[in-house]
């Protein structure tokens, strides 16, 4: 339908890999992205930050049925030091959520309410 979109992500699911996240990467292709899957609901005030992060990225966090509450906008921040990188709290409580390059979701009209699919392809 003319308003379904496709994404290509990489699956990050535990404590690692969700901690790199999409740090130390020079780009991220317009049609791809990286889901963040959490086993227990996140509170509202999670925040996730951008040290080491080079990227303007979007966040959508996604509750239990997979319907996007808040977006964030995230600035990259290339300080050498953490304390100096900001953090973006959620702002409502999340069970996953999803980061793009900064314009893919108001490119395409996604605003909060819509609903992520998630489909996983067997291993090769």
């Amino acid at each position: 339908s003319p308003d379904t979109f496709s994404l290509q992500v990489e699956i990050a699911e535990n404590p690692r890999q969700r901690r790199q996240g999409l740090s130390r990467r020079a780009e991220l292709p317009a049609n791809e992205g990286m889901i963040f899957l959490f086993t227990q609901e996140q509170p509202a005030g999670t925040s996730f930050w951008m040290y080491g992060t080079s990227i303007p990225l979007s966040i959508a966090f996604l509750d239990h049925a997979w319907v996007i509450r808040e977006i964030r906008h995230l600035r990259p921040c290339r300080s050498p030091l953490p304390l100096l990188c900001p953090t973006y709290r959620s702002g409502s409580p999340f069970s996953a959520a999803l980061e793009v390059s900064q314009g893919y979701f108001e490119r395409r009209g996604i605003e909060v309410g819509a609903r992520v699919l998630l489909r996983r392809e067997p291993p090769h």
